[in-house]
């Protein structure tokens, strides 16, 4: 199973722990912004997943964290805020250019860098300012 897929499984597990989904077609729907069968389907292919799915995924997450401000959801926003750290992380090296990575070795061939998420950027910053 890729990387991407197992990731999105973990989160999966996760979220369903907590109660905050119920089913894969839940999440799918919900965090992922595909059809109910995305996951599955994606899983039994052994596909790649696609960058807009994982940036809808931190989105959606932040939008969840948004819309439980309330003290009677601390444990909810705690396990999306987890949840949010893994998929960022992610996003993260997928935007971080190769040579500023703290183990990079600069190379002849250096890389191309992949073109930043400015959408998952400014969502991830908005959360923040609105907290402070």
């Amino acid at each position: 199973m890729g990387k991407e897929i197992q990731l999105l499984q973990n989160i999966y597990e996760r979220l369903r722990a907590a109660e905050l989904v119920r089913t894969k077609a839940d999440f799918s729907k919900r965090f992922l912004g595909k059809s109910e069968s995305y996951l599955t389907s994606m899983a039994a292919r052994q596909r790649n997943v696609g960058g807009d799915v994982m940036v809808n995924l931190s989105e959606a997450i932040i939008a969840e964290i948004r819309a439980r401000k309330d003290d009677h959801y601390v444990a909810d926003r705690i396990t999306l805020r987890q949840a949010m750290v893994v998929v960022n992380g992610y996003l993260a090296e997928q935007t971080i250019p190769a040579c500023l990575r703290k183990d990079a070795t600069l190379s002849a061939t250096a890389q191309r860098a992949p073109i930043p998420r400015n959408r998952w950027v400014n969502s991830l910053a908005s959360i923040w300012q609105r907290e402070a």
